[in-house]
C-alpha cells in the first residue's frame, strides 16, 4: 500500500516536474520560436519580464535600458512580447500613431491607485473625456488665475531659503522643491495649503507619493507580479505609506465638498462643474477621486527632479550659471516683476536650461507602452515602426532617457549645453527626438503649468539669492560619482524620478533680500 506521505511526496514531485516542463517550454518557445526571437537583447528578457521587473525594482532600468541599446544597438527586445526602439522616427511613428494604443499592462497599475485616471486608462474615448477635464484646470485661463497662487507658494520658498542663510544651514533641495510642489499642487487640486514647507505635519505626502509610484512601475514592468501571490510583498511594503496618502485625500475632498463649488478655482470646482449638477456627494467616488489623486503623482516629482536637477547643474556648470544669472537680472525691475508674460517669455537661456535639463535628467525617464491592438489587422496595411513590420499585441515603446542620451542626436549626450536649444528658438526643432513629456494624444497635459512654476521658481530665486555647492562629499550629493559620473544628476527610475540632492549654500544677492522679510 502507498502511505499518505508518500502520495504526497508523488504529487509535490509531479507538481514540480509539471512546473519545469511549462517554464522550459515557455523560454524554449520565447528564446527560438517567438515571432521577435530574431530582435537582439538580453537572454533573460528575450525569456521573461522577470528581466525587466528586476531593474524595475532596482530603479535602474533606464540606466540598463541605455546600455543595452549601446550593446545591441537601436531596436533591442527588452521581454517576451516587448520592443524598445531608440530613433526619432520610432518616437514619432508610435507615439503619434492613431493605431497603437497604451498598452494593458497600464492595467495593472489600478491595483496601486484609486481607480482609473486620465493615465492609466486605455480606452482612448473615456481618455479623451478625461483628457479635457483635466484640460480645464490646465489651460491657459486657468494658469492665468492659479499664478498669484504660484507666486506665493514660492515666496514662502524664498523665506525657506533666506533661513537657511540666516542659520548657516545647507538646503537638501530635494526635499525643498518636493515640498513647494505638494503645496502648489493641493492649492491647484483643491484649494488647500498643505504647508509642508513650512509644518512638518503633511510631509508623509512626499514619500507617499513615491512609494505610488515605485509600486506601479514594477507592475508595469512585470505585469506578471499583479496576477501573482508575490504581488501582496510589494504591498505589503507599500500599504501603509499608500493609505496615509489615500486617507489624507479622503479628508481633503471631505473639507473641499463643505466649502462649496465656487469656493475656489481648482480641481474640484471643474469636475463638478463638468459633471452638470450641483449635488456633489458622490464625486469622491467618481472622476474627482481618481484624478485627485493623479495630480498629486503626477504633479510634484515630475516638476521638482527638474528644478533638483537644474540647480545641479548649475552649481557645476559656472559658464551656464553666469548666463541665466545675467539674462533674469537684465530682465526684471524687480523680483515682483517676475510674473507669466512677454518678460517671462522673453527669457529663452532661461527655456534653454530647462530643455536641456529635462533632456539630460528626464522627470520619467522610462518607456511608456504602446501596443498594436488585433483589431488593427483590419487597417490597410501593415504597422511599420522605423522600418520594422509590428504584428498585433506585441508592445513597443521608447525609452526616454536613452533617446535623450543619444549621440546620434545629442553630440556629448552627458555634458549639459542649454545652448543645444538656441539655435534658431528657445523650442526644440521638430527634427530633435525631445520628449519629456511624451508625445501626441496621450502627451503630458500638465506642460504649461510645469514650465510656469518651475520657470517662475527659478527666475525668482536666482534674483533674490546666489548659490553654490559645499565642498568634500557633501557637495557630490545627488551626483553619479560612484558609476564614474561626477557631472550627472543621479536619477532612480520609479515610473517617474525619485532623488536626493543637491546639497546647497544659498547668499542673498545685495539687498533685495528685504524684499523677502515684507512679504
Amino acid at each position: 500500500m502507498i502511505s499518505g506521505a508518500m502520495l504526497f511526496q508523488w504529487i509535490l514531485l509531479s507538481a514540480g516536474c509539471i512546473l519545469v516542463a511549462y517554464f522550459s517550454l515557455t523560454f524554449t518557445y520565447n528564446v527560438f520560436l517567438h515571432p521577435l526571437r530574431s530582435y537582439p537583447g538580453p537572454l533573460l528578457a528575450k525569456m521573461t519580464d522577470a528581466y525587466a521587473g528586476f531593474y524595475a525594482m532596482m530603479m535602474r532600468l533606464h540606466l540598463v535600458t541605455w546600455e543595452d541599446h549601446q550593446k545591441y544597438g537601436r531596436v533591442i527586445r527588452q521581454g517576451p512580447n516587448k520592443l524598445v526602439f531608440n530613433s526619432a522616427q520610432a518616437l514619432k511613428d508610435i507615439y503619434m500613431n492613431d493605431r497603437l494604443s497604451k498598452s494593458r499592462v497600464y492595467l495593472t497599475s489600478l491595483q496601486a491607485t484609486t481607480g482609473e485616471n486620465a493615465w492609466s486608462t486605455i480606452d482612448k474615448r473615456t481618455h479623451r473625456i478625461r483628457q479635457r477635464m483635466i484640460g480645464s484646470v490646465l489651460n491657459d485661463r486657468s494658469l492665468q488665475k492659479f499664478e498669484p497662487t504660484i507666486i506665493r507658494e514660492i515666496d514662502i520658498f524664498l523665506g525657506v531659503v533666506l533661513s537657511s542663510y540666516q542659520g548657516s544651514q545647507l538646503l537638501n533641495m530635494t526635499d525643498k522643491f518636493n515640498y513647494l510642489m505638494l503645496d502648489i499642487i493641493g492649492q491647484l487640486a483643491f484649494g488647500y495649503a498643505n504647508r509642508t514647507q513650512t509644518v512638518p505635519k503633511n510631509r508623509f505626502l512626499s514619500k507617499g507619493i513615491t512609494v505610488a509610484n515605485y509600486h506601479i512601475n514594477i507592475l508595469l514592468q512585470y505585469p506578471y507580479l499583479a496576477q501573482s501571490w508575490l504581488v501582496s510583498l510589494i504591498r505589503h511594503v507599500t500599504a501603509y505609506q499608500q493609505e496615509r496618502n489615500l486617507d489624507s485625500l479622503r479628508k481633503l475632498i471631505k473639507k473641499r465638498k463643505m466649502q462649496g463649488v465656487d469656493a475656489h478655482y481648482d480641481l474640484y470646482h471643474f469636475v463638478t462643474r463638468q459633471m452638470g449638477t450641483e449635488d456633489t456627494e458622490n464625486v469622491e467616488l467618481s472622476e474627482l477621486w481618481s484624478e485627485a489623486a493623479l495630480f498629486y503623482v503626477a504633479g510634484v516629482e515630475t516638476s521638482s527632479t527638474t528644478l533638483c536637477a537644474l540647480f545641479f547643474y548649475l552649481s557645476r556648470y559656472r559658464e551656464c550659471y553666469d548666463r541665466l544669472v545675467a539674462e533674469i537680472r537684465s530682465s526684471f525691475t524687480s523680483g515682483d516683476d517676475i510674473r507669466r508674460g512677454a518678460k517671462l517669455g522673453g527669457c529663452h537661456y532661461l527655456r534653454a536650461c530647462l530643455d536641456e535639463c529635462m533632456r539630460i535628467s528626464p522627470p520619467a525617464p522610462g518607456i511608456f507602452w504602446r501596443e498594436a491592438s488585433y483589431d488593427d489587422s483590419k487597417a490597410s496595411g501593415p504597422l511599420v515602426i522605423d522600418g520594422h513590420v509590428i504584428n498585433p499585441g506585441t508592445h513597443v515603446g521608447v525609452c526616454t532617457y536613452a533617446i535623450h542620451h543619444s549621440e546620434e542626436y545629442f553630440p556629448e549626450p552627458f555634458i549639459f549645453k542649454p545652448e543645444r536649444w538656441m539655435a534658431e528658438s528657445p523650442a526644440p526643432k521638430p527634427s530633435v527626438p525631445f520628449a519629456a513629456f511624451s508625445l501626441g494624444a496621450r502627451s503630458c497635459p500638465g506642460r504649461s503649468l510645469a514650465y510656469l512654476q518651475i520657470s517662475l521658481t527659478v527666475a525668482k530665486t536666482l534674483w533674490y539669492f546666489d548659490f553654490e555647492r559645499p565642498s568634500g562629499k557633501l557637495g557630490n550629493v545627488g551626483s553619479r560619482s560612484g558609476e564614474g559620473k561626477p557631472d550627472e544628476f543621479q536619477l532612480y527610475d520609479i515610473l517617474a524620478s525619485t532623488h536626493t540632492g543637491p546639497m546647497l549654500s544659498f547668499k542673498p544677492r545685495g539687498e533685495y533680500w528685504k524684499d523677502l522679510k515684507a512679504m
